[in-house]
């Protein structure tokens, strides 16, 4: 047998309306169910209170119940623990003690057409897990209600492995299991009460009979705690976001807070276009690692510009940096002299370039000058066998930066000095010829005489 359909709801004197409660009543003869009217509700609320140790709802406090899923969509698993006031799974699972994880190997159950958040087993002393004999509990999110608060739903079964040939779990127990249940979380510091109520689906489940008695469980939030993210790299007014625990949270300011309760949550961090937070990824203790620090910083790139030298080899540039570069030219100047242009953009407070410039395009024993907006700048240079390597910081904002390379004897050749030379030769060579053509012309006198 599969259950009742959805919809009717049995009870001992036959079908009643979806939603309608019975409590139990601790008596000589052991529980029985109990038909409520308002009348009959509050005598049974004072006489359980005044005789007997079991929690019991007050008439003027037990929530609705229309609505509420009485078994699986297949039937075949009651509904058998309701928990209210702040239930969210998660914290429902954090407050069975000694039950553990066990989706990776429980099958698939909807309620309402929704799988489960939460599934959770005991094995038995001499039970494996996933295998069994062991306690098997799931638990589905039913969402927020302004009765029942932050709700969900579960059902529990004690279950065994078969193999005829295939292996399957079987079913072979609901009450005891619903027991071991409550014993794991009775008297826990979230509870806030727990009673036993009817929803009239009473019945047997999978060849097993289930009495109908379900548990009411309030349980009260955690205490909360705030974890902090604060970041540096950011100029004010960049829009940032932190999302922990599926819950995002952005700001333009320094600092995001979240409230969290004592857990190991996961982080993602969400940069601005063009930058990247370190860690952008993580897991934080709520109760332990209060302020977590997120460092911005612009992605790192690279790229290229080929150079010529004086013998037109071809050359590569290499540009590496947090900076973006931009338009890079090379020259090869008259005076032998070389220098590199390029625009660069720092989108966060202080970028890095780091630029590789083969030897063979700068003149040997070649002196060097860094520029930033025509103002001359520190950088680090150094030099091996084959390449020059510049390192420079680069303020925010856009800017020009020039490198240039002036060998020692370009002071002494100029345009004017190279068109000089030449008249100089021309004028030396007259005057020799001039020279010499005296020196020939006197000879020949001398001999005449």
């Amino acid at each position: 047998m599969h259950g009742f359909p959805r919809g009717i709801l049995l009870g001992p004197r036959g079908p009643r309306s979806k939603g309608q409660i019975q409590v139990t009543r601790r008596t000589d003869f052991g529980l029985r169910p109990i038909s409520l009217s308002p009348v009959i509700l509050c005598i049974l609320v004072a006489e359980t209170l005044l005789m007997t140790p079991f929690s019991v709802a007050h008439a003027d406090s037990i929530p609705s119940f229309s609505g509420v899923p009485i078994a699986s969509d297949d039937g075949q698993d009651p509904v058998m623990v309701i928990w209210t006031g702040f239930a969210p799974s998660w914290w429902v699972a954090q407050n069975l003690v000694g039950w553990r994880d066990t989706s990776f190997c429980s099958g698939s159950k909807t309620v309402d057409g929704k799988a489960y958040n939460a599934t959770l087993e005991r094995p038995d002393p001499s039970g494996l897990s996933c295998i069994g004999p062991r306690f098997h509990v799931r638990v589905w999110d039913m969402g927020n209600s302004s009765t029942l608060g932050e709700w969900s739903i579960g059902s529990v079964h004690h279950e065994h492995t078969v193999c005829d040939p295939f292996c399957h779990h079987i079913i072979d127990d609901w009450q005891t299991a619903l027991s071991s249940l409550q014993a794991s979380f009775q008297g826990g510091p979230a509870i806030v009460s727990v009673s036993t109520v009817s929803l009239g689906n009473a019945g047997s489940y999978q060849g097993v009979q289930f009495d109908g008695n379900l548990l009411l469980v309030q349980l009260k939030p955690p205490s909360m705690n705030p974890v902090i993210f604060t970041e540096r790299g950011l100029d004010s007014g960049e829009l940032w976001s932190v999302t922990l625990d599926r819950q995002r949270i952005s700001t333009t300011g320094n600092s995001i807070t979240f409230h969290k309760s004592d857990g190991l949550f996961t982080f993602a961090v969400n940069p601005p276009q063009g930058f990247q937070a370190t860690p952008d990824t993580g897991i934080v203790n709520a109760g332990q690692n209060k302020t977590v620090q997120i460092v911005f910083g612009t992605v790192w790139r690279s790229s290229s510009l080929t150079a010529h030298d004086q013998n037109g080899r071809s050359f590569p540039l290499i540009f590496n940096g947090n900076a973006t570069v931009t338009q890079p030219s090379f020259l090869s100047n008259s005076d032998y002299s070389t220098t590199l242009k390029f625009g660069v953009t720092e989108l966060g407070t202080k970028g890095v370039i780091n630029i590789t410039i083969p030897s063979g395009v700068i003149r040997s024993g070649s002196s060097n000058l860094v520029s930033l907006d025509g103002v001359r700048i520190q950088a680090a240079i150094a030099k091996d066998a084959n390449n020059y390597y510049v390192y420079l910081s680069v303020p925010y904002g856009s800017h020009s930066i020039e490198i240039r390379f002036t060998p020692w004897y370009s002071p002494f050749i100029s345009p004017l000095l190279l068109i000089a030379i030449p008249a100089i030769f021309v004028v030396v060579s007259l005057a020799v010829w001039k020279r010499r053509a005296m020196v020939s012309s006197y000879r020949s006198s001398v001999r005449e005489i």
